[in-house]
């Protein structure tokens, strides 16, 4: 039996602060018109003259490689950025906020909230020249649940099974009701909910070969160097306006900003250091991006010694957001709370329990945990050089903890060793992260389920259930806003520190270049390179 359509309880957020409203122009057309199957009238306005473009190739410099092509197997950022350039999920997020349709064209919840149906485009191809249908939706979430890294997971804690209705529909089950189960399939870094080619999964190349439905056609990979694009003519939406796409991956800051300068890179995110560089040559725009992306540190409260409450809250009121800021991010970073500050639904730094810099603090606490004279040894594991600020970063966090009486030993790691350890092992006691934009503002709060073992936090797992079961935007407001006090009051599961600012520097022979908050680098598909 079909679920009893209702008035949709998703909605659609701005990223901005003060702008936190309803969606409503997109929510409602999601759920009352189906897009057209084919070629749609968006498609026809914006597609590109092929034969003013064919030659055009827009070369753009990223400062991390990819650990692995492969949708559902890596939490880190880098990776999840290379997957928006050709994967999609059934629904995405607009940089205004707006939920709109995307291999999905509509959808419907039953009135217990516990059963969503969608209904899938018909006309998708994947790069493979395959038909999408529900098989590969049904396959893509199996997958995930079975192989998948357990963060990716953690983005649909409620999630049950899914079904296919027919070849184009998909019935999803909740295990109980999620406000944001929406949100989570419109990841615009197709971030958890991105669907795979079924036959392309099986075939075990993931990890090399990216098959999606999105705009650009992988054509050749070579690891720690570039990937190439091309336009994917069968696309169903709006093709690129540039006919081919290179993301070449260098390392060096000042050699983005000397290749993009020299005109053999187009478009490059600078750090601050290059932004003052560039900022006076002719040739060059410079543009502030808005960023959701948060720096924080892990705690693994199952283990000493930050099992203990009171450590836990003296290494938070140990470190200083502002001086972290200014010393490891020049000024491009902010303060930050759980939820970053632009988003609308943040709670401000100060307005948290155990956010604000104390040292004296720091050291009383650490008394009461029966340290009186301090020397309490713990060690912080980070990826050496993920950017330009995560090694001054976790210098000047040493220095901060070391001066209210921790002694801490950093531990440098390679990419791999370092996903090992905090996904598989959980082995660290203090752990750097970064985490990307999230469509939902449940997931800056949501404990992964990689942290289970351990049994979530009693009163965190309470307040979490009932933002998860809320029925009304303000209500989930308030539940999203009591999560973020109870966590910093626990100092659990993290720390988080910094919302990092972002940059983008490109030639004047380029425009188009329009990079929303959530970072994604579909922005990349209107680029036009002159």
């Amino acid at each position: 039996m079909r679920p009893t359509l209702r008035r949709l309880p998703i909605t659609a957020l701005s990223a901005h602060r003060g702008r936190v409203t309803l969606a409503i122009i997109g929510i409602c057309a999601l759920a009352s018109t189906v897009v057209p199957t084919g070629a749609s009238a968006s498609t026809t306005r914006n597609s590109v003259n092929a034969s003013s473009s064919a030659a055009t190739t827009l070369v753009f410099a990223e400062t991390i490689p990819p650990a692995t092509l492969d949708p559902q197997a890596s939490n880190l950022q880098a990776d999840r950025l290379t997957w928006s350039l050709r994967y999609e999920c059934l629904l995405t997020t607009s940089n205004s906020g707006a939920v709109n349709p995307a291999l999905a064209t509509s959808y419907s919840v039953s009135d217990h909230g516990l059963v969503y149906t969608f209904n899938l485009r018909h006309g998708v191809y994947f790069h493979n020249g395959q038909s999408f249908t529900s098989a590969d939706v049904v396959y893509s979430f199996n997958r995930l649940f079975t192989t998948g890294t357990p963060s990716l997971r953690a983005t649909f804690p409620t999630y049950s099974s899914v079904k296919a209705l027919g070849p184009y529909g998909v019935q999803f089950t909740l295990k109980s009701p999620d406000f944001g189960f929406v949100n989570a399939n419109a990841d615009p870094d197709a971030d958890g909910c991105n669907i795979v080619s079924k036959t392309a999964g099986q075939s075990g190349s993931l990890a090399t070969k990216m098959v999606g439905t999105g705009p650009w056609e992988q054509v050749s990979y070579q690891p720690d160097s570039y990937i190439k694009l091309t336009r994917f003519n069968q696309y169903w939406g709006p093709k690129t306006k540039t006919a081919n796409l290179e993301v070449l991956y260098v390392p060096q800051s000042t050699s983005q900003v000397t290749d993009l300068q020299a005109g053999t890179v187009d478009i490059v995110e600078p750090t601050p250091a290059g932004v003052t560089t560039l900022t006076h040559a002719a040739n060059i725009t410079v543009k502030t991006v808005p960023s959701d992306v948060t720096v924080f540190l892990e705690l693994n409260e199952a283990r000493p010694p930050f099992n203990n409450l009171d450590l836990r809250r003296a290494a938070s009121v140990a470190l200083d957001r502002t001086a972290l800021a200014r010393i490891a991010y020049s000024g491009a970073a902010v303060p930050s709370g759980y939820v970053p500050p632009n988003y609308g639904w943040a709670t401000p730094v100060n307005d948290l329990p155990y956010s604000q810099y104390n040292p004296a603090e720091a050291k009383h606490l650490i008394a009461l945990a029966g340290y009186p004279h301090g020397n309490v040894p713990i060690s912080l594991k980070y990826i050496s050089n993920y950017d330009f600020g995560t090694n001054s970063l976790v210098v000047q966090m040493q220095s901060e903890l070391n001066a209210v009486g921790f002694v801490t030993t950093l531990v440098p790691m390679e990419v791999a060793s370092w996903l090992d350890a905090t996904n598989t092992k959980q082995d660290y006691q203090l752990n750097w992260n970064e985490q990307s934009y999230y469509p939902d503002p449940y997931f800056y709060v949501n404990v992964p389920s990689r942290r289970v073992p351990p049994p979530v936090l009693a009163p965190v797992q309470a307040l979490q259930q009932k933002a998860l079961a809320a029925t009304s935007v303000r209500a989930y407001e308030a539940d999203i806003n009591a999560l973020q006090k109870e966590e910093a009051n626990l100092v659990y599961p993290t720390i988080t520190l910094l919302a990092e600012k972002a940059y983008v520097a490109f030639r004047k022979d380029v425009s188009g270049v329009d990079v929303g908050p959530n970072g994604s680098l579909g922005f990349l598909v209107n680029v036009v390179k002159s």
